[in-house]
């Protein structure tokens, strides 16, 4: 039985049956270990934090070379629409979005994975969405990642991206 402290005028059965109930747990109870039909498990969280100075300065010595390397052309293209002062944050968010889905994935930035099989855009309501492809693909596939859940925020300065990846 849980030690429950319960207000008075509460009926403290029906509240610790309640929390003991299975149906709380959504069919499970606190002591089961495997995971309800329909429950869903986060596999990973990742955030990252990008200067946007830093993007800026890696665009100046390095040019489309940078560009092309680190974004697919329709992340390219969506941020060159943006306005001139808005360019380097929108390239900054997707940088740093790229390096929390990678913390997501477990692997850091290693291996076959290239900056461009990460492809982050917006819906028709400005929301980020991701699409994977080649070995960042595949690892999450291994990993049996199904959803994706992402935000991406910058001001002037800075920006950040937060990445959950969901069984």
């Amino acid at each position: 039985m849980l030690n429950i402290p319960i207000p008075d005028g509460i009926d403290g059965k029906i509240i610790r049956q309640a929390f003991e109930s299975t149906d709380l747990m959504g069919g499970a109870s606190p002591a089961t270990t495997t995971q309800p039909a329909g429950f869903k498990m986060i596999v990973g969280h990742g955030i990252d934090i990008v200067s946007v100075d830093r993007i800026r300065q890696m665009h100046a010595e390095h040019g489309q070379r940078f560009l092309d390397r680190c974004f697919t052309p329709a992340e390219q293209s969506y941020c060159a629409r943006s306005e001139k002062k808005r360019y380097f944050e929108h390239l900054a968010g997707r940088f740093a979005i790229k390096e929390a889905i990678l913390k997501v994935l477990g692997t850091g930035r290693r291996g076959a994975i290239q900056w461009t099989d990460m492809e982050i855009l917006p819906n028709e309501l400005g929301q980020p969405v991701l699409k994977l492809s080649g070995e960042a693909d595949r690892i999450a596939t291994d990993k049996e990642i199904r959803r994706w859940h992402i935000s991406i925020s910058h001001i002037d300065t800075h920006a950040t991206g937060s990445a959950i990846g969901e069984k």
